[in-house]
């Protein structure tokens, strides 16, 4: 997959088979780790994908990729995007007007005695629906959510469980965004357990800047592959970087200097 910077290959590290998880800070979003993988992978036609999104609507996602180059309605006619309004799908009761709009997946019984077991087969009705012929990339914006929506952590942990499950068995790469100051200690530390690389996104020390947003620290998880390209790229060092209307800077730690 492409690079979004020479000195981050984020997109790089969400291939087939690989878990990267995002943590990110309120003071330092991370959902633009999502948008430059979601759009890199689209683009270079590299993966088929299927957003799983708690925060944001469909018309979030559509305006933000416009500005990076990507139209989510023609990759949805190729079949190579999918769109799950997951916080619809277990919040707005049976009886509720559904979307027109035919990229958004509809809702599904918030009643059912296992509230997750229905959005999980979404899902995996999602990734099954989408051209088979390329590797596939799963993506979910900020999961703390879910554990506010469905108050039982054992429920959480088992629909993640059988999430992991999945992924080894179809092969597919996934990336979560998951706040640290809003999730509860024991799903970040499940979460951070089960991934192959760890970006976490903080906000600088002496509070932001004109010149610089915040910075990314990435290392390897735990169930890392030692020998992977990909993983090279671990840095010693974060790398900060700057937001704009038309994606990141990324800026050397100690220098003026940016690189698309």
């Amino acid at each position: 997959m492409a690079l979004i910077a020479n000195s981050l290959p984020v997109a790089s590290l969400a291939e087939p088979g690989h878990f990267l998880l995002v943590n990110d800070r309120i003071a330092a979003p991370g959902e633009f780790i999502l948008h430059h993988v979601l759009a890199a992978s689209l683009k270079d036609s590299t993966a088929e994908c299927v957003l799983v999104s708690f925060l944001e609507r469909l018309d979030h996602w559509k305006a933000i990729q416009s500005k990076l180059g990507v139209t989510l309605e023609t990759y949805a006619t190729r079949k190579s995007f999918v769109f799950v309004d997951a916080f619809s799908q277990i919040t707005m009761p049976p009886s509720s007007p559904r979307s027109q709009d035919p990229l958004v997946v509809p809702p599904i019984d918030p009643e059912a005695s296992v509230p997750l077991r229905p959005l999980f087969d979404t899902i995996v009705g999602a990734l099954r629906s989408v051209d088979p012929e390329l590797p596939k990339l799963l993506l979910f914006d900020e999961v703390s959510l879910l554990e506010w929506l469905v108050p039982s952590q054992a429920e959480v942990t088992r629909f993640w469980r059988a999430l992991f499950a999945l992924k080894q068995k179809m092969g597919f790469g996934l990336v979560v965004l998951q706040s640290l100051d809003a999730s509860h200690n024991h799903m970040i530390e499940f979460l951070l357990s089960s991934c192959t690389m760890h970006l976490e996104i903080s906000p600088l020390a002496s509070g932001r800047s004109s010149a610089v947003t915040g910075e990314i620290a990435m290392q390897r998880g735990p169930l890392s592959v030692s020998d992977g390209p990909s993983y090279k790229a671990v840095r010693k060092q974060a790398l900060q970087y700057r937001l704009t209307e038309s994606g990141a800077v990324w800026i050397e730690r100690g220098t003026g200097g940016g690189m698309l």
